[in-house]
This record gives C-alpha cells, structure tokens and sequence, in this order.
C-alpha cells in the first residue's frame, strides 16, 4: 500500500484467544510490531480496567476506543480523551422502560475521576457469571447498590442488560420506540456463557466507527488507510469506515457477508500473523 495504514482490531472474538487474553504468540507479534512503530490499536465493548487485564503493559501508543466508542483513551494514563455521556434526561427514562420490562442491569458512569459499575443484589445466571469473574479479579469499578438515585450525581456512560435473547429483543423494541435514534444499542451472545445474551445501551455517538474516526482526526492520522478486524455487529461502525474489512471465521453472519475477506478462527492468532506478514511485505 502506498500510504499509511492505521489498523485496528476487536477484542473478544478477534484478538483474544478462547480464554478472553492474549494469547503468548500474539503478544510476541505484537510487541515486535509496536517495537517498529507499527499504528494500531483496539476498539471494544470492554472497558480500560478489563483491557489491561487482558493486553497487560503492551505499548499502545494509541488511544483504545472502549465501551463500543462511548470513550476513546490514553491507555496508560487512564485519560478520557473523548467521552459520549447519556442525556441526563433520558437515564432516568432509560431506567422507567427497564423497570417495566422487569430487567435487572448494571449501570457503567464516571464521577469525574473514576469509573464505575452499579448493580442491585438481584443476579441472573449472566449476571453472575460476569460479576463473579470481576469479584475475582479485584475489579474497583463495581459498586452494589439499593438506591440508584446514586448514579444522579454521576455520568452515566452505558446501560447493560444480561438476559436469555427474547427479553433482551423486546426490551430493545421498547428502548426503540421510547428514544429511537437517540440511543446506539448493540446485542450479541455472551462469548463466554453461551445462552446469556448483553443489551448494551449507550449515547447515539457512541459507536465504534464514530470513535475511530475522531480517533484519526485527533493524533494526525486522518490520511491513513485504515484496516479494521472484527467478529461481532458492535464492529459493523468500525467496519464501514474502513478502507478495508476483514472478519475472523467465527464472525458472525453480518460480519463475514460484510468483511472484504475472512481469516481463520480468533484462537489461531490470525490478527497478529496477518499484521506480522503483511508487515514483513511491507518492510521489504
């Protein structure tokens, strides 16, 4: 290619091997890459906390998009370099339509400095499964509350309901005709614990594309070819944007019709070793 490429990868079910982490391979790829100065960095539905659990002290040293472009972020400061923060107004909105679909959710915001999520006492298997894996790991976000006047004094960043998949359509249905294009949702099936499917509810800019594009403009990468590498319809944003789409075989169904050309399954290491040859091309 004659101009610059930016690349950027999804997490989970792109990056990340089976577990959720990066698997010994990648990361050796990627560290060489990083080393030479290569432009790429990650756009996910996981927050900072839980990337660096899974991405350690890899030197990104560009901004990582998460919580599907609510934030972009310096990865090692914690920054928030572009934020999309629900309408005030509409939480409590947002809330009256969950509470009459009698959906139990958490509720992820940021007080000024740092990150939060609520949740009531009331688990559902899903539920559980992701709060006890965040228990474990010591997660300091998570807070447990019986009074969600609480997050009235913060900035509430994303709704995130976990249910079997009819609640979670309907509960959609209702969040769309109740706000329409004022919100961005993005439904998909628990990786991890299958079944369980995640609603996450968030302002109508938050999208990955979106964020990437801001991305670019900001850091001086605005005439950089970009490729993306994704899995899940929360990268289909990311997707359109790009000059060039390429899926993992477990995509799903939108993803791969979409995607310019699919590699092989996330847990062969397909993204790193693709950037690795096509940088080893590159360099020649």
């Amino acid at each position: 290619m004659s101009s610059p490429v930016l690349y950027v990868s999804d997490l989970d079910g792109t990056l990340l091997d089976k577990s959720g982490y990066l698997s010994d391979r990648s990361r050796a790829q990627l560290l060489e890459l990083l080393a030479e100065g290569i432009p790429f960095t990650v756009a996910s539905a996981r927050s900072l906390v839980s990337m660096k659990e899974r991405l350690g002290d890899l030197p990104l040293s560009l901004p990582v998009v998460e919580f599907n472009g609510a934030y972009v972020t310096d990865y090692h400061t914690g920054r928030k370099l572009i934020t999309h923060m629900i309408n005030p107004a509409m939480v409590s909105g947002i809330q009256e339509v969950m509470h009459q679909q009698s959906v139990i959710y958490f509720v992820s915001s940021h007080d000024g400095l740092e990150d939060h999520v609520y949740h009531t006492s009331e688990r559902n298997g899903g539920m559980d499964y992701y709060l006890t894996e965040r228990e474990q790991a010591g997660d300091p976000r998570l807070r447990t509350t019986s009074d969600w006047s609480e997050i009235d004094r913060e900035s509430v960043v994303c709704f995130t309901a976990v249910d079997q998949r009819e609640p979670m359509v309907q509960l959609r249905h209702a969040l769309y005709d109740a706000f329409g294009s004022e919100l961005t949702m993005h439904l998909w099936e628990d990786a991890y614990a299958t079944g369980w499917h995640w609603l996450m509810i968030h302002h109508q800019d938050a999208c990955k594309g979106k964020a990437i594009r801001s991305l670019m403009e900001t850091q001086g990468l605005r005439d950089y070819q970009l490729t993306v590498f994704g899995d899940q319809v929360n990268d289909l944003g990311m997707m359109e944007l790009a000059d060039r789409k390429i899926a993992v075989a477990n995509a799903c169904v939108e993803i791969c019709d979409f995607a310019d050309f699919v590699l092989g399954p996330h847990y062969d290491d397909v993204v790193s070793k693709f950037l690795f040859e096509e940088y080893e091309k590159i360099s020649q």
